[in-house]
């Protein structure tokens, strides 16, 4: 099996489990492939069936920017995937080399901690 399939059913199978158990997820992670994508076998498309949503796709419009300097065409291949009890009130993308040293784009969300967690967390 391909080792990013692997990852994938690997981190399909933790996300069901922590869900069991009542959490709430935030995952972030350069997914090697284009996060705005929706076809059936997308990385995209296997979080959404695990009610995960990308949450600067879910605040922007497309035109969408490319998040790595390799790339050569708009395409974003990092992402920040949450669950809907996760409350983001905004997203966005650094600029190349805005804060860190990287090929990568900063991607940044703000949430609102106290409707996310509960009071007093």
């Amino acid at each position: 099996m391909d080792p990013r399939d692997k990852l994938t059913l690997d981190l399909v199978d933790l996300i069901k489990q922590w869900k069991a158990e009542g959490c709430e997820i935030l995952l972030g992670l350069d997914a090697n492939e284009d996060v705005s994508y929706n076809s059936p076998s997308s990385f995209r498309q296997e979080m959404r069936s695990e009610g995960l949503t990308e949450a600067i796709l879910r605040r922007h419009q497309g035109p969408y920017p490319a998040t790595t300097q390799s790339r050569t065409t708009d395409t974003p291949i990092d992402g920040i995937f949450v669950t809907d009890g996760v409350r983001v009130t905004a997203g966005g993308y650094l600029d190349f080399q805005q804060y860190f040293t990287s090929d990568h784009r900063g991607l940044w969300i703000d949430i609102d901690l106290e409707a996310t967690l509960g009071p007093h967390r």
